[in-house]
């Protein structure tokens, strides 16, 4: 029998859904807006969802609209969940809105807009770096003045109070008035000695 392979990364599919924290589920058919995260413990996505998309046989998500030319579609197996951590997190991600009923989900595939189908277990949504994950957003948030100009180096957007809420391999987090903005990492950082040098040196260069 031969030994188990490692599954390589797909960084371009696990980009392209960690730059969403919203989209629309297609629940039987049914789309609805919906808000999520995802927990950097289990890998899983943590939704708000109402009672019917809950009950719903399928759910596709799609990021960020239900169109044609939507970034991504992703095929979820979700359940019904109960409040933990992970949706505290989800409201300190989306603190306007309230989710009638909380769902979990693993990824089962995406697909890309060029139609590239990517298995879950490609997407390495398990976050490397959640032991220094509030460490550094509190590093971050010492300073909002200069996570404001992160945001207009790296996404073009200045927010006003802008609050780093999450850091993973491939980026931040960054709570908005009008949503989450992300700031893509240059390059993924799996060590976690090593995010706290690349967000320092992030820091450090936002004058």
């Amino acid at each position: 029998m031969p030994p188990p392979t490692n599954t390589p990364h797909h960084h371009e599919a696990a980009r392209t859904l960690r730059r969403h924290t919203r989209g629309v589920t297609r629940a039987d058919g049914t789309p609805r807006d919906c808000r999520f995260l995802i927990d950097g413990q289990s890998g899983e996505l943590v939704l708000g969802l109402d009672r019917e998309a809950v009950e719903a046989a399928e759910l596709v998500l799609f990021l960020p609209d239900d169109t044609f030319d939507a970034e991504a579609s992703v095929l979820i197996n979700h359940r019904p969940a109960e409040e933990d951590r992970w949706t505290d997190r989800h409201m300190a991600y989306h603190p306007e809105a309230r989710p009638d009923r909380w769902a979990r989900a693993t990824v089962d595939s995406l697909k890309l807009r060029d139609g590239e189908i990517v298995e879950g277990d490609r997407l390495a949504l398990v976050n490397p770096l959640l032991s220094v994950e509030p460490a550094l957003c509190k590093r971050l948030n010492a300073d909002r003045d200069r996570v404001r100009e992160l945001c207009r180096l790296m996404a073009g957007v200045e927010p006003e109070q802008p609050v780093a809420v999450g850091v993973d391999r491939y980026g931040i987090d960054v709570r908005a008035r009008f949503g989450i903005v992300r700031l893509d990492l240059p390059a993924p950082c799996d060590d976690p000695d090593e995010a706290v040098r690349v967000i320092d040196a992030l820091i450090e260069n936002a004058r």
